[in-house]
């Protein structure tokens, strides 16, 4: 992520299952048509978006435990595969992602 972005770290309260499901649930709204999973071994969500003409760029969402009901998400894209993306993909996706995870985060409220 470039030092100029002007992201916002999102924390998401209620349990690990909760932050899980609507972490994922955004994915899927924000992401749609992208394969979307869950990696309960890494403890992860993953987004997989594959574009002819953008790139392909994998999408990883991690959670840090701050305490019993707070979660911090940790969302990283990277260029992957042979077709990487061109610019700078991979921040814009991220902005977007975290945006929308805090708008979703706000309405549960």
């Amino acid at each position: 992520m470039s030092p100029s972005s002007a992201l916002r770290p999102v924390i998401l309260t209620g349990t690990r299952w909760q932050a899980t499901y609507l972490a994922f649930e955004t994915a899927r709204e924000t992401f749609p048509g992208d394969l979307c999973e869950k990696d309960d071994e890494e403890g992860a969500i993953k987004v997989h978006r594959n574009s002819f003409f953008h790139g392909n760029t994998l999408i990883t969402i991690r959670f840090q435990r701050i305490n019993d009901n707070n979660w911090f998400v940790n969302v990283s894209s990277e260029g992957t595969g042979l077709n990487q993306p061109l610019g700078n993909r991979s921040a814009s996706e991220t902005e977007l992602y975290l945006k929308a995870l805090e708008d979703a985060a706000a309405r549960t409220r």
